[in-house]
């Protein structure tokens, strides 16, 4: 996710990552910080202040796979992604769709009902994002416009890859 974002030219400070191997690829790879931590015993006011968060999830925890190794857990993962944003409050958010999640009522209430996203569901998103490398996630991205006012003067975003 982070080489599609800064792709598309933004510019990440810093990705937070369990696996140690992950790290280190990250690392090799990429210039920002790499923080590896779990998040559900990272505090949010900690974090370095941002003006959007992304959140992606190990498809392990959510996908029918899951099932068969006895991991589909999930909840937990998502929600504190949750805190992470109710508290530092960002001006937008990405929250990739993991098609598993939808076995997690938890989840899918919290996906569903988050702020300024009225309406939105994980089959009908308030809009979609990519890069052209990630085209297939295009429908697997849930989004937040920013909570300030846009220049309509300004140039408006193409369209999402497809």
């Amino acid at each position: 996710m982070d080489i599609g974002l800064i792709e598309a030219g933004l510019r990440v400070n810093q990705s937070f990552e369990l696996d140690s191997s992950a790290c280190r690829v990250q690392r090799e790879n990429l210039k920002h910080e790499v923080v590896e931590c779990d998040i559900s015993q990272k505090l949010a006011l900690d974090e370095q202040d941002c003006d959007w968060m992304v959140f992606t999830y190990p498809c392990t925890k959510y996908s029918t796979i899951g099932d068969i190794h006895g991991v589909r857990t999930g909840d937990e993962l998502f929600l504190h992604s949750l805190r992470h944003m109710a508290i530092k409050k960002p001006e937008g958010y990405v929250v990739e769709n993991v098609p598993g999640m939808r076995a997690f009522p938890v989840v899918m209430e919290a996906m569903t009902r988050l702020p300024d996203c009225a309406g939105s569901s994980p089959r009908r998103p308030p809009w979609q994002a990519c890069a052209p490398r990630s085209m297939r996630l295009a429908s697997r991205l849930l989004g937040r416009p920013q909570n300030r006012p846009h220049n309509d003067q300004a140039k408006a975003p193409s369209p999402c890859c497809r």
